[in-house]
């Protein structure tokens, strides 16, 4: 009978310190190292099948991340003809706070003579003092926790124009793949 410091067989250069292996026992031994190995085999062909699943799917990402350009402008265009036309009034600003758009609704409400003319510039270039910081606030706020919130009451001036008091409503979203934050005009 094999001791338990003893494998298999097959560990013993010299056969006078090997145990004696009972045929049965080498059978059993050898079964449970084919099954050990057909289970590794399973458990490879699983990780392999797993992997190339992985392949195509980072394949596929690496493909939308890199779009052509052609397609992100039909996608912008598509956009604008939505919102461009919309009751809403709404302005979107980027990360730095800069208006990136304005449909015409809000350019109708904010008596501005076209839509381009506040687009690149600050969007707090255009409130008091007392109201930037409630805003700026509030669109911390949204950006971070992506929560829709609302300032009431401030006062927007554009030097054409006499001030106008309105509401805004903040959220996040994304325009041409870049976070940003839509403010619609109450």
């Amino acid at each position: 009978m094999p001791s338990d410091e003893a494998q298999s067989p097959g560990e013993y250069r010299n056969t006078a310190d090997a145990p004696e292996w009972k045929p049965e026992e080498a059978i059993s031994h050898i079964r449970r190292i084919q099954s050990e190995l057909n289970a590794a085999k399973d458990a490879y062909q699983k990780l392999a099948l797993r992997y190339e699943s992985l392949q195509k799917e980072y394949a596929a990402i690496q493909r939308q991340v890199h779009t052509d350009p052609c397609q992100s402008d039909v996608a912008y265009e598509l956009f604008r003809s939505f919102v461009d036309s919309d009751y809403h009034k709404i302005i979107l600003i980027d990360t730095a706070y800069a208006i990136c758009y304005m449909n015409q609704s809000a350019v109708a409400h904010l008596h501005l003579p076209q839509a381009g003319i506040l687009t690149g510039r600050r969007l707090f270039d255009f409130f008091p003092q007392k109201d930037v910081l409630k805003i700026k606030k509030k669109i911390d706020k949204a950006f971070f926790s992506g929560e829709k919130e609302k300032v009431k009451e401030v006062t927007f001036h554009c030097p054409p124009n006499d001030a106008v008091r309105i509401d805004l409503k903040l959220m996040r979203v994304k325009y041409r793949d870049r976070p940003s934050i839509r403010i619609t005009i109450k």
